[in-house]
C-alpha cells in the first residue's frame, strides 16, 4: 500500500478518534455535510475574496464604510452560493437565522480589526489607501508538502507584517 499522505485535517482526526480516521480516510466512507463545514467554506471563500476587490474607488474618506459594505456583498454571495447546501442540512429558519447573523458578524468584527489595521498603515506610512491594501493582502492559499514527513496542507494566508510572520487559518 502507498504511503499516505496527511494534512492537518487527517492528523487532527487521527488525534481525535483512531476509528473516525480510519472510516474517513483509509475506507473512505462519505462524510455527512454540516452547518460547521457549510459556513467555514463561505467563511472562507468571503475572506479570500476580499482580497481581489477593486480598490480604485477607496480613498481615505471612505474606506470603512466601503470595507464593511464590500464584506457584506461578498458574504451575501456566497451565502446564495451555498443555499443548496444549506437547504440540505434541514435547518429550521430560526437556526438559518442565527447562523446567518453569527457569521455576518464575525465577518464584520474580522472587518472592524482589518479597518484598524488599514488606518494605522496609512497614518504611519503616508501611502495611498490601495498601497495600503496591497500591503495588507496576504499572500493566499499556499501549499506545503513534505515528503520526508508524508504532509501536505495549505495555509489560507501568510502575512509580512514589519519583521515578522503571521500565519493564518480562516476559522469560524
Amino acid at each position: 500500500m502507498a504511503k499516505r499522505i496527511e494534512s492537518p485535517s487527517s492528523i487532527n482526526t487521527f488525534k481525535q478518534c483512531t476509528r473516525k480516521y480510519y472510516y474517513q480516510y483509509i475506507i473512505k466512507y462519505p462524510t455527512v455535510p454540516n452547518i460547521h463545514q457549510v459556513r467555514g467554506n463561505i467563511v472562507h471563500s468571503t475572506l479570500d475574496n476580499f482580497y481581489n476587490i477593486d480598490t480604485s474607488s477607496i480613498n481615505e474618506e471612505n474606506y470603512p464604510l466601503k470595507f464593511r459594505e464590500i464584506i457584506q456583498k461578498l458574504f451575501m454571495n456566497y451565502w446564495n452560493q451555498y443555499k443548496p447546501k444549506l437547504h440540505s442540512l434541514n435547518l429550521n429558519k430560526d437556526q438559518e437565522q442565527f447562523y446567518f447573523e453569527e457569521t455576518m458578524l464575525m465577518l464584520l468584527n474580522w472587518t472592524n480589526h482589518f479597518i484598524d489595521d488599514f488606518k494605522t498603515i496609512l497614518s504611519q506610512k503616508k501611502i495611498s489607501p490601495q498601497e495600503a491594501f496591497f500591503t495588507l493582502t496576504p499572500i493566499r492559499e499556499k501549499e506545503f508538502i513534505s515528503d520526508k514527513y508524508g504532509v501536505h496542507g495549505f495555509i489560507d494566508a501568510i502575512h509580512h507584517i514589519d519583521d515578522e510572520v503571521h500565519i493564518i487559518d480562516y476559522k469560524t
